[in-house]
């Protein structure tokens, strides 16, 4: 009967010791998500911030990429127009400015990703070669700007060159004065979609 009591003594003093380390443990856990919640919320704001520069720099790369695809179309149709255009026409004085540009332009080739010997006049629409063109003079007559094109190797007749000028009246501006038509080019609409000012 005694062995019986004493038996039971030592399991409540083993209980009652397993519940003051549980207790204990209890606390450590308390300390334990104290410090790591310090831990994780320091860490959240150093990823927050982190996330807030990266998404700044994003922007100026998104902003880059949109100024990018134009800037580097311009200077593929100044490069066909140039070097395929020239060499391609029956103009001896375009032809020999080509030869001498040819030797230059293998810079031009690695600073937009092209290889001059596939760059065509065309793989381009003609209302974009119309306008780098226009791009180099303030305005140009119509029949100026078809002579023009013809010396780059430009095959296009008066129609057609009418034809992109009113397609595309928004990016051209068009002026007739007496029995003459100028033409320009609105370098105003040429921006990138993200940088251009909407109307209201």
């Amino acid at each position: 009967m005694l062995d019986i009591e004493c038996t039971n003594n030592l399991t409540d003093v083993q209980s009652e010791c397993n519940l003051v380390l549980g207790m204990a443990k209890l606390k450590d856990l308390i300390a334990g998500l104290a410090q790591q919640t310090m831990r994780k919320s320091q860490e959240a704001d150093a990823l927050r911030r982190e996330m807030q520069s990266l998404l700044e720099a994003r922007q100026r790369y998104d902003d880059a990429a949109a100024k990018l695809a134009p800037v580097t179309e311009s200077a593929k149709i100044g490069l066909a127009l140039l070097l395929d255009g020239l060499v391609a026409s029956d103009d001896s004085e375009g032809n020999a400015y080509a030869s001498g540009f040819r030797r230059d332009a293998q810079a031009y080739q690695t600073a937009i990703d092209v290889d001059l010997d596939e760059i065509r006049l065309d793989q381009f629409p003609l209302w974009k070669i119309i306008r780098e063109v226009l791009r180099q003079v303030p305005e140009m007559r119509v029949y100026e700007l078809e002579s023009h094109l013809k010396r780059f190797g430009v095959k296009a007749e008066r129609s057609a060159i009418e034809s992109a000028l009113k397609t595309h009246r928004k990016q051209f501006k068009i002026a007739p004065r007496g029995r003459e038509k100028f033409v320009a080019w609105k370098e105003v609409e040429d921006a990138p979609a993200t940088t251009r000012k909407r109307k209201h």
